[in-house]
């Protein structure tokens, strides 16, 4: 289990990002983030992002989900869920 505080001010994105929770960089970097994980992990079966947070405008977590769809999944089409399933059974 993770064990590190984070402080309650501005510093938490960056505890956090460094204890691997968040995934922060360009889109190839996160993309070889997420595939290192899926790899790690034996597969995904469901990738879940939350991005309900009001550290920015709607308008901007819009933008950044898009950005996130088309940019970094568009990179990850070769892991394969089915594959990850089969695998643990």
């Amino acid at each position: 289990m993770f064990n590190f505080d984070v402080p309650n001010d501005d510093r938490a994105i960056d505890v956090l990002a460094e204890a691997g929770m968040y995934l922060l960089g360009d889109p190839d970097s996160v993309a070889a983030r997420i595939e290192e994980f899926y790899n790690d992990a034996g597969g995904l079966g469901t990738f879940l992002i939350v991005t309900g947070k009001d550290w920015a405008t709607r308008k901007k977590r819009a933008r950044s989900m898009m950005r996130f769809m088309e940019e970094v999944a568009s990179k990850l089409h070769h892991l394969d869920p089915a594959l990850s399933r089969a695998a643990a059974e």
